[in-house]
């Protein structure tokens, strides 16, 4: 019995060693799906790229200026796959582009990496957004919270668009007129927990 569960243990902390897998793709020659992963210190970025393009970290100078001259030391992924590990001790903004397509389409890519909770087994909680896309407003609905919920509304740079708010019910209604046409995202915090969630507004 001993024996059993000394297995069982190791297996599990194996599990944790390891963060979520979040899968990039190219859209043709113009961009990056998604264009901004919310990720943490331990996770893994896999790109599914088409011929031609590229993966290629830069800084944020020459990201913003839709240059192509890479970073030392970091990744340069070629098509067709690759994958990038984000370091256990990192935390930040990495820039990427295609340096076949940043200067032509502006093809180019964020990863926004928060710091890691993997040694903790967090309680199963949901979060639901609708309508999606949007109009005037969306609506949010949390199960399995405890406490308070932090909210905030960033844009693909990981700006944010509108004032955070904080609320303890389970469900809320955001006011998002103000918004222009596009894609966003909704952080939400619960303690030490994050969810994100991407809409649209027309």
């Amino acid at each position: 019995m001993k024996k059993l569960l000394l297995t069982v243990t190791a297996f599990s902390i194996l599990n944790l060693s390891f963060g979520t897998i979040h899968t990039v793709i190219n859209t043709l020659n113009t961009g990056f799906s998604p264009a901004l992963v919310m990720a943490v210190s331990g996770d893994t970025i896999q790109y599914n790229l088409a011929a031609g393009h590229t993966a290629t970290s830069v800084s944020q100078t020459t990201w913003l200026a839709n240059g192509s001259a890479p970073t030392t030391g970091d990744f340069n992924i070629l098509a067709p796959t690759g994958q990038y590990f984000i370091p256990a001790v990192f935390t930040g903004v990495i820039y990427y582009v295609c340096v076949n397509h940043v200067g032509l389409t502006g093809m180019k890519g964020i990863i926004n990496v928060g710091p890691s909770s993997l040694s903790e087994i967090e309680p199963i909680w949901t979060l639901n957004a609708f309508p999606n896309p949007a109009d005037n407003f969306i609506n949010l609905k949390a199960e399995g919270v405890n406490g308070k919920m932090s909210i905030r509304v960033i844009d693909v740079l990981g700006a944010d668009v509108l004032p955070s708010v904080t609320v303890e019910a389970t469900s809320c209604r955001l006011n998002v007129i103000a918004l222009s046409q596009g894609t966003y995202f909704i952080r939400i915090e619960n303690g030490d927990r994050t969810k994100v969630i991407r809409f649209m507004k027309k």
